[in-house]
């Protein structure tokens, strides 16, 4: 197999950049931010089910992201790796990289395809457009921001994550004030994704999340110069990835009842709220897909070139087509099924991470 140069592995566009604490800030918080989490799907099924332990497995997902996104940066960093099965698997073990590399790029392409599929979903809900137009808008959309490779990823983020923020604190509080409020109690209310216990769906929410993390971090992450920008990074996204989930989190426990079983819980809320409000969180929930999608293309797509190499625009065009045709594939069925099973493989990925930033010595970088 060719061997690549590492700027070439990581993305070209990366080769003059220098990445500020709030760039990986956002562009770490936008890792998250696709469409399961900001409908709130994602959350009520995996703390939402839990009443007030859900509050508590949220807290903890959170400080375990920022666990291991330091871990993540910092290994980057101090090795220069911008390759994310030589991130997580440390020795040169090809059949164990190559399963994590199939893994987490099956993952990737099918967070892209219920991405399309829920954008030509919301767009035939709202403005009552055909879904297949809908699908293609964002089809189109991604291929022409994909041109820009890791700046088009983080000036996407740039945009959508100050929107979320704002929008998310605005539906949080306004909720609490102005709805009548339901009975919240520390039973598993729902269905559940892990089917186990709160903890561990924190652990699997965590894992499962940090593999689309792990791929889009990795190589805008060589373009980080010093620690310092990498530590202060991921703890501000950490902070803001915290307000951001309670937001979302705290009023769908309150109206469980309400808006438990809704394809897209927050949008139900919003539109209980007011429905300019509903709209608007309809724009953003647009928004969370495209970045959700954006970025996994781009981390998906990096690897494959690595792999194959096949020229950066078919292989964009070819995944997007692809894409577009399997999109008939349900957004909730892949939350419940799909997203579990990669956190429990995902678990794995985290340790290799933990074990490599252990075996690594502070390098030059201050």
């Amino acid at each position: 197999m060719k061997e690549f140069k590492r700027e070439e592995i990581s993305n070209k566009s990366l080769n003059n950049i220098n990445i500020t604490s709030s760039q990986l800030a956002i562009t770490f918080i936008g890792t998250f931010m696709g469409a399961g989490f900001v409908s709130g799907q994602e959350l009520v099924q995996f703390f939402g089910t839990y009443g007030v332990k859900g509050i508590i497995g949220a807290s903890i997902a959170v400080i375990l992201f920022w666990i291991f996104g330091t871990f993540l940066v910092l290994t980057v960093s101090r090795t220069g790796i911008g390759e994310f099965d030589k991130i997580i698997v440390k020795k040169d073990i090809y059949w164990l990289r190559m399963i994590f590399n199939i893994t987490i790029i099956f993952f990737l392409f099918g967070v892209v395809v219920v991405m399309i599929a829920g954008t030509g979903a919301l767009l035939n809900q709202i403005l009552s457009l055909p879904v297949w137009i809908g699908c293609t808008i964002m089809g189109i959309a991604l291929i022409i921001a994909a041109e820009r490779g890791a700046d088009g990823v983080m000036s996407a983020f740039r945009i959508v994550v100050p929107f979320m923020v704002f929008v998310g604190l605005t539906i949080g509080i306004l909720s609490v004030l102005l709805l009548p409020k339901g009975t919240v109690n520390n039973d598993k209310l729902l269905f559940n994704s892990s089917g186990i216990n709160w903890l561990i769906s924190a652990i699997v929410f965590v894992s499962y999340n940090m593999l689309v993390a792990i791929s889009v971090i990795t190589p805008i992450a060589t373009g980080i110069k010093s620690e310092k920008v990498a530590k202060k990074g991921i703890l501000i996204g950490s902070i803001l990835l915290f307000v951001i989930c309670m937001c979302i989190i705290v009023p769908l426990i309150l109206y469980i009842d309400t808006v438990g079983i809704q394809e897209i819980p927050m949008l139900e809320l919003a539109f209980n709220i007011s429905p300019i409000l509903g709209y608007v969180y309809s724009a953003l929930l647009c928004a969370g897909m495209f970045g959700s999608c954006l970025s996994c293309l781009f981390a998906s797509n990096i690897r494959i070139r690595k792999m194959t190499n096949v020229k950066e625009r078919p292989l964009t065009i070819i995944m997007v087509i692809l894409a577009l045709a399997a999109s008939g594939i349900g957004f909730k069925e892949l939350i419940s099924i799909v997203y579990p099973i990669c956190g429990y493989i995902g678990f794995f990925a985290l340790i290799g991470i933990a074990y490599h930033f252990f075996c690594t010595k502070k390098g030059s970088l201050k």
